[in-house]
């Protein structure tokens, strides 16, 4: 019986025209591995989402001169799993900037680098969000609790009431049921964040 190598098992899926072969990892077992370097895909994606999260560390220092919290140790393999699993043509967002500025360009803000202040948004959104700070519409920007000016806060924001308002002149909805499905929209990802973030 003859073995193959590594090495020549990625020569021969290269001479096959093909980006991948399969190979057994250390770490995953039998999986995916890259033709050009032979590298696991797991592990290479795996690396790629360390690196990403270290320089939001390095530039969110940078940028703010702070440092870190003290949870971020604990909270490095969330944050690091955050960044892996980031949808394609979407961004990891501060919800809260780094610098958060009002309207006028006040820095009266800073956000901090931890899981409960990022999130993947998409990229053109995040774009258009920049770092502007205003807490009174954007609910992800509120501490999270439910309670009067919480993130799930049941009262509506204006930005809520004008949806409501042109649900209502446009397209003749009711205007109690608007109010009911927006707020049962809130409560849902009330109970989506208890759940995704119990303790």
């Amino acid at each position: 019986m003859k073995t193959i190598t590594k090495k020549a098992a990625a020569a021969e899926a290269l001479a096959n025209d093909q980006r991948h072969f399969t190979w057994t990892c250390d770490r995953h077992g039998e999986t995916a591995h890259s033709v050009g370097k032979a590298d696991c895909i797991k592990c290479k994606a795996e690396e790629n989402a360390r690196n990403r999260e270290s320089r939001a560390a390095l530039k969110w220092r940078t940028i703010t001169g702070g440092r870190l919290p003290a949870s971020y140790r604990t909270e490095q393999p969330t944050l690091r799993a955050t960044y892996a699993a980031r949808p394609e043509g979407y961004e990891i967002d501060h919800r809260v900037a780094k610098i958060a500025r009002d309207w006028q360009g006040n820095h009266i803000a800073s956000g901090l680098h931890t899981v409960c202040n990022v999130g993947a948004i998409p990229k053109r959104l995040n774009r258009k969000k920049a770092n502007y700070f205003d807490p009174d519409n954007f609910r992800d920007q509120r501490p999270a609790n439910a309670y009067p000016g919480g993130a799930w806060d049941p009262e509506l924001t204006e930005q809520e009431w004008a949806r409501v308002e042109l649900l209502v002149r446009r397209y003749g909805h009711d205007r109690d049921a608007a109010v009911r499905d927006m707020q049962a929209q809130i409560a849902r990802q009330h109970t989506i964040y208890l759940q995704t973030n119990a303790a």
